[in-house]
């Protein structure tokens, strides 16, 4: 009987690495999300890459410290003037579907960066230095 080896013990270290190696995969993909989010060389809203060429004024934050292109600059500012009753929509789509995606819109980086100053954030980042 000295030679019959039991397998459960190897077979929940498989298990284990494979739950390991899922986890690290799912703090990968975060970590991409957080990093793409918080870029100050791409438009916060669109994406487009502001490269070293652009000027310094598209490289600085934008209103609430957001880094915009320059169409996008002025949409945001838009948004800003009507929903806060300073400023009336001139432009035929900035309709209520359009002051809607752009709140969801600051919402999301709001939920981003509430995310990033949690406790449990700062915990994984400390598990994953180094």
């Amino acid at each position: 009987m000295d030679k019959v080896i039991d397998i459960r013990e190897q077979i929940d270290r498989r298990r284990q690495g494979r739950q390991v190696e899922k986890h690290r995969e799912k703090v990968r993909a975060l970590q991409k999300v957080l990093q793409c989010t918080s870029c100050q060389f791409k438009c916060a809203m669109c994406g487009h890459h502001l490269s070293e060429a652009s000027n310094d004024a598209e490289l600085k934050s934008g209103p609430l410290g957001y880094v915009f292109c320059d169409s996008c600059r002025g949409e945001f500012e838009d948004f800003l003037g009507i929903s806060s009753g300073e400023k009336d929509a001139e432009l035929f789509w900035h309709n209520k579907a359009w002051l809607e995606m752009w709140a969801a819109w600051v919402d999301y980086q709001q939920a981003i960066h509430r995310f990033m100053q949690s406790p449990e954030f700062k915990l994984l980042l400390s598990k994953t230095d180094g």
